[in-house]
């Protein structure tokens, strides 16, 4: 049986409850922040979507600026020819200075016109020659007149130009030793013979002075407009001599193209005709016109070799002009050969003989007795005759 348990000995442990001091604690301030407001909820565009493609508002641009653009391109061509404006305004001004160069050339530019006189034109070009002589003495020689200079002196001036000697004094003592001259002396106290061969020397050297200066010929003045008339009278006169000349040669050449004749070749390269056909005066009367425009407009000159050219350019012409006509004539002949050919076949031209051949008795006896040896010989009895 079950004891009573006392449960009071358990109270100080269970019972009893033990309070501790309480200190006051001050409340805390509650701080209340004020509502955040929410904005209204509004739609996520789409990322993934394509954005709308960007177009350009033409008819807004043509309105400002009173274009007529309609595509992109119109739009690209426009800023490439603003790129190439500073090449172009270039170009323009090189074409400016060129067309100013034109006019002037058009009107006669003289080269002489840049040289003082004629002599110094020809004193540089013998500059040019010359190199390691004394141009001074040159132009002397050039600019004077050697016919009423003195013998002497034109020797002297010569012997200078020449470079064997340095100076005038060097010249002179070469002329005196030379000749045999006292050239402090009157000349009238040289001898006779000295004063021959004085002489003589002295033309033979205005003659090689003057050769020398002629020999640098003055430039001719520049006259395009001059020289464009020219050359069109030339040109003029070149077409007339060609055109008077074949036409005497291309009627000669009509008269023997009296047919064209088509050809082929054979495996062992041999020609074969295909056909031949007959040009007609009408055709004729045509291919003289065309061909004598041909040799004309190209400048053929009258030869053997530009004769045969023009042979075969009239039948080229011809074959090409009348190819249609051509075929159906070569058609026509090759549908001709082949019904021919088939009637040959097929017709025989001997009519067949229905006429019965006489009988040769001597033969059909030997071909009988022939048989009934032949038959006796097998064992076979023949009852009655054949």
């Amino acid at each position: 049986m079950a004891q009573d348990v006392d449960y009071s000995k358990f109270t100080p442990a269970f019972g009893e409850v033990k309070v501790e001091e309480q200190v006051a604690t001050p409340p805390v301030e509650q701080v209340t922040e004020p509502p955040t407001e929410t904005p209204p909820a509004t739609s996520t565009p789409d990322q993934s979507a394509a954005p709308p493609p960007e177009t350009l508002n033409y008819e807004f641009f043509n309105k400002t600026f009173k274009t007529d653009f309609k595509t992109e391109d119109d739009f690209k061509k426009v800023i490439e020819l603003s790129s190439k404006a500073k090449t172009l305004e270039d170009q323009l001004k090189e074409y400016e200075t060129l067309k100013a160069d034109l006019e002037a050339y058009k009107t006669g530019v003289n080269p002489l016109d840049y040289f003082a006189s004629e002599d110094d034109y020809r004193i540089q070009q013998f500059k040019k020659e010359n190199p390691d002589k004394d141009a001074s003495v040159a132009y002397k020689l050039f600019a004077s007149d050697l016919g009423k200079a003195s013998d002497l002196d034109v020797l002297i001036q010569f012997e200078l130009l020449d470079g064997a000697v340095s100076n005038e004094a060097e010249a002179r003592e070469l002329i005196s030793a030379k000749y045999d001259l006292d050239l402090s002396s009157d000349p009238k106290e040289w001898t006779a013979l000295a004063r021959t061969q004085l002489k003589r020397d002295a033309n033979k050297a205005r003659g090689e002075v003057k050769s020398m200066k002629e020999g640098y010929k003055l430039p001719d003045k520049v006259d395009i407009a001059g020289r464009r008339e020219a050359e069109k009278a030339d040109a003029q006169k070149r077409v007339e001599t060609l055109t008077k000349g074949w036409q005497d040669i291309v009627p000669k050449i009509l008269t023997d193209l009296k047919e064209v004749e088509i050809n082929d070749y054979d495996k062992d390269g041999k020609v074969e005709s295909l056909m031949k056909y007959v040009i007609d005066d009408e055709a004729k009367k045509q291919l003289g016109t065309e061909v004598m425009d041909y040799l004309v407009v190209n400048q053929k000159d009258i030869n053997d070799d530009n004769v045969k050219e023009a042979a075969m350019v009239m039948q080229s012409r011809y074959v090409l002009q009348n190819l249609p006509k051509i075929l159906k004539a070569y058609s026509t002949s090759i549908l001709a050969e082949y019904d021919k050919k088939r009637d040959a076949e097929l017709t025989n031209p001997n009519p067949l003989k229905t006429d019965t051949k006489p009988v040769d008795e001597a033969e059909a006896a030997r071909k009988r007795q022939s048989t009934e040896q032949a038959l006796g010989g097998l064992g076979f009895k023949r009852n009655k005759p054949f």
